[in-house]
């Protein structure tokens, strides 16, 4: 279907249009195979987030054994430190609390004197009753006794009362002591049961960590698996592309060198609107545009006049869109049969799939693929092409 670029006539032009309409529909269909591309790309992604998955769990099982092996050190630590620090806190504790001092003999020396003193008056006056004898004596006598008995009053009660004293004051500090002990004890008990507690839960801990190491080996060996069969797809989707890219080639190279496929929405544009009248001048006016910094505004006008052209159908074109619509999908089913007829590897990796089939497109593909990436410029359409291309050796 080669055509002149010199000028062309009216018809001509609208068949020349409906030819880049065509080549657009072909490269939009390229476009949904690198869409197929980035979703089975996405799978792998998502196959890959198992292992990560389960990496994350192992993560946060190390890290509750970690922490539970260092609580336990912390707790046997504090024990340790409750146990040596025992005795100064109970002496501590007794020395705060104590409420009750014991009286002691210097508490009584007056009375210790006096009554001192009182013995030895009495042991005098018993002295002098047995000089002096008769009633004179026994006088003396009377007054040594009761002297030396109330002398011994003097001493002997304090004597009394320092030692009640002392053995209250012994057991109200054994009540503190006991008291702080126990109140100690209890502590230190807390504390090993925590401790016992965690050391329970390490056992589990480890174990889940085994099982998810082993979970983690076999999860590997299923990813790889899987992923093995989506880079095939990828790259049976990929061979799609490159098929269909190939038989656009035989199509409408003599039309557009593939070179200058990214301005078919140019040329479409100044061909429908006029500015020009064959490829050849379509092709100047786009690298004039370019380097006059003017191609961003020429190729938003082209995306928004085709974009609208698709949507209603190509009204204009009619039939000849039609056309060269079905010899676009009659090539494509022309050089599949080819290739799956010949067994010649370099002409297979041109683009050869080992379903030949499954990459032939009707009309209604193409159509539908023009409509639905209407939107998008024939530059973004070729990079999803280029997209596709550089998967085509990524099977494992």
């Amino acid at each position: 279907m080669g055509k002149s670029k010199d000028i062309i006539s009216g018809s001509q032009i609208n068949n020349t249009i409906a030819e880049l309409y065509a080549l657009r529909a072909g490269l939009s269909v390229i476009s949904e195979r690198a869409d197929d591309v980035r979703k089975l790309e996405r799978k792998i992604d998502n196959e890959n987030l198992k292992i990560s998955s389960i990496e994350s769990e192992i993560d946060e099982n190390n890290r509750a054994i970690k922490r539970t092996r260092e609580e336990s050190d912390r707790l046997r630590q504090e024990i340790s430190n409750v146990k040596n620090d025992k005795s100064s806190r109970v002496s501590s504790h007794i020395h705060n609390n104590i409420k009750y001092h014991p009286y002691s003999l210097s508490d009584f020396k007056k009375f210790i004197i006096f009554g001192s003193i009182a013995i030895i008056w009495g042991f005098f006056m018993i002295f002098l009753s047995i000089i002096n004898g008769g009633g004179e004596g026994v006088a003396y006598r009377i007054i040594g006794i009761v002297a030396i008995i109330v002398g011994a009053g003097l001493i002997g009660v304090p004597i009394i009362i320092s030692s009640l004293s002392k053995k209250k004051y012994n057991q109200h500090r054994k009540n503190l002591e006991n008291s702080k002990c126990n109140e100690i004890d209890d502590e230190i008990r807390g504390l090993q049961e925590r401790l016992d507690r965690l050391q329970e839960k390490l056992p589990p801990l480890q174990q889940k960590g085994n099982e998810l190491l082993v979970k983690k080996g076999d999860m590997i060996k299923e990813v790889e698996q899987s992923v093995v069969v989506i880079r095939n797809n990828i790259v049976s989707v990929a061979q799609q592309g490159e098929l269909y890219y190939h038989a656009m080639e035989t199509e409408f190279a003599s039309l557009l060198n593939p070179a200058d496929w990214q301005n078919t929405d140019l040329c479409i544009f100044y061909l429908q609107t006029g500015r020009a009248e064959s490829i050849k001048e379509c092709l100047l006016l786009a690298d004039r545009q370019r380097q006059n910094d003017e191609i961003v505004g020429a190729i938003r006008a082209a995306s928004d006049r085709i974009s609208s052209e698709i949507r209603n159908g190509f009204k204009a074109l009619g039939s000849t869109m039609v056309t060269c619509i079905n010899a676009l999908s009659m090539q494509i089913e022309t050089m599949s049969n080819t290739l799956s007829a010949q067994n010649d590897s370099t002409i297979r990796a041109l683009g050869a799939i080992e379903n030949s089939n499954a990459a032939l497109l009707s009309a209604t593909q193409l159509n539908n693929a023009l409509q639905a990436k209407a939107n998008q410029t024939s530059e973004q359409l070729l990079r999803d092409y280029r997209y596709v291309q550089n998967r085509m050796g990524v099977a494992i």
